[in-house]
């Protein structure tokens, strides 16, 4: 999880100690003006790819606990297809960014709507429209359970930032790991943990 955040700070630190790359101002009587860093927005692209590839290992540690199978770190990014990954992550992205330009409530209902796409992705080798279709189904399809896991799932990350943001590090797999339980329990699909 740091390491993304890691990649955006080194990005503003190499742009002169910019926190943000893109600076956008208007000012009585000027016309409007765009500030653009291209190095701080290349570090922020990396510190993007590297958290997807990073929550989607995670997401792979994750089936692999309810599965019943070897937790291997190493072993979980040969398992994935990133490409799919990130074309949905890209999607996603840009649905939740209009979601979110359309009066906030939008954006929060495509990211609930698409909540399982990597488990699609990763745990059924569906590409990535595939991915945000079968999600789109299966939680529209269980939306009482999907949405008191994600409630449930909110509290326990607010939780973890409260116990001075180090309880993350607990939250954060506790959440996945609930997901992909989730993810299997609504396939009726057996669940084994080791």
């Amino acid at each position: 999880m740091l390491v993304p955040i890691a990649l955006q700070v080194i990005g503003g630190m190499v742009s002169g100690g910019e926190a943000l790359s893109y600076q956008f101002s208007v000012e009585a009587g000027e016309s409007p003006s765009f500030d653009f860093n291209a190095l701080a927005s290349v570090f922020n692209l990396i510190g993007s790819v590297v958290g997807m590839i990073l929550a989607a290992t995670m997401v792979r540690l994750a089936l692999d606990v309810v599965d019943g199978n070897e937790v291997s770190f190493g072993g979980a990014f040969s398992r994935i297809n990133f490409g799919q990954v990130i074309i949905a992550a890209v999607v996603l992205g840009i649905a939740t960014t209009i979601g979110m330009l359309l009066c906030f409530l939008p954006g929060l209902v495509v990211v609930f709507l698409t909540y399982f796409t990597n488990y699609f992705i990763i745990g059924k080798g569906q590409d990535a429209f595939t991915a945000i279709k079968s999600s789109f189904t299966l939680t529209t399809s269980t939306l009482g359970p999907v949405l008191l896991l994600m409630l449930l799932s909110v509290l326990v990350v607010i939780g973890g930032v409260i116990a001075c943001c180090v309880g993350i590090l607990v939250a954060y797999p506790v959440v996945v790991v609930a997901a992909a339980y989730a993810f299997r329990f609504l396939h009726q699909e057996p669940i084994r943990p080791l």
